[in-house]
């Protein structure tokens, strides 16, 4: 289907469907905390970009999957996070933020070894409590009152402005999909894409008319469709961008959940590719759509 439209209407009716607001100084100081905890004492380093507003965390003898408080977070704070396998050396974690306002903490405790994020707004303040004019702290739960563990390491990103500990956001969104770790030979993908419900996404269905499906082009695989993704399967395992391109035939195909897959293989394995191709994040953003991910789609849209 050809059609022509443009991408700002588009983020337009996708952030009224989101219910999203666009009047940021009436809400509340925004503060949040992410705990990683992990077994043993961990090396780590990290470092924030200003110009991506974004805080990178590396973590030595760490594999992503130690890396899961990662996976939860609160949207009005944290916009993406891509995870970057350092060939099981480390990992590092890519946090980008919703906006400059948000300034970042970094803590490491003992007993157990732990890394904690503290997000929280440049003007964000601490609960005074008016009788005791104490400051009023969450306590986490499962934690006893009066119990503090002793800090080995404390730094704040971008500014040394310190902030409470508070516990986990209650709006909590599954940012990574499982490892697709069972796709590593054409003949294991076939099957994948063989189990995988074809078609376009169901919300679709259930927008109003002027929030459609874009495709830009016209795919043909001559007789057999299943013959094509069986000859093809080898060259798309050959390389990331090859996987990513596969991909994009998959969605051109109107196959929107099979493109979902390896798309989300190529975001496992090499996530650098959507920062080379502009076009597989906007199918990737197309697909979130038709799923009905607002949030996830609005993301794709807005790095555009």
């Amino acid at each position: 289907m050809h059609v022509s439209a443009t991408a700002y209407t588009l983020l337009f009716v996708l952030a009224l469907l989101s219910g999203a607001s666009f009047s940021p100084a009436s809400a509340q100081p925004r503060h949040s905390q992410i705990v990683l905890g992990f077994p043993e004492e961990r090396l780590f380093s990290y470092h924030y970009e200003p110009a991506d507003r974004a805080v990178v965390l590396e973590v030595q003898k760490t594999n992503p999957s130690e890396l899961e408080a990662l996976f939860h977070y609160d949207e009005n704070i944290v916009r993406r996070i891509f995870f970057k396998d350092l060939g099981g050396q480390s990992t590092e974690a890519r946090l980008i933020l919703r906006d400059d306002a948000i300034k970042v903490m970094v803590h490491s405790f003992q007993e157990p070894f732990r890394i904690t994020l503290d997000f929280f707004d440049e003007d964000y303040k601490e609960g005074i409590d008016p009788t005791s004019s104490l400051p009023l702290v969450p306590i986490a739960e499962g934690e006893a009152p009066g119990t503090t563990a002793p800090a080995t390491s404390s730094e704040t990103l971008p500014t040394s402005a310190r902030a409470p500990v508070a516990t986990m956001p209650t709006g909590k969104r599954r940012l990574m999909q499982p490892d697709p770790a069972s796709i590593r030979t054409p003949q294991e993908l076939v099957v994948k894409l063989g189990d995988t419900a074809a078609g376009v996404g169901q919300s679709w269905k259930t927008f109003p008319p002027y929030v459609y499906r874009i495709q830009t082009s016209t795919m043909k695989t001559g007789k057999s469709y299943e013959g094509w993704v069986k000859q093809n399967a080898n060259k798309a395992l050959s390389s990331s961008e090859a996987m990513a391109q596969y991909a994009g035939q998959l969605f051109d195909f109107g196959h929107e959940s099979r493109a979902l897959v390896i798309y989300q293989k190529v975001l496992h394995e090499d996530p650098s590719v959507f920062d080379r191709s502009a076009e597989a994040i906007w199918k990737l953003a197309e697909i979130h759509l038709g799923q009905g991910s607002l949030t996830l789609a609005d993301g794709y849209f807005e790095s555009l």
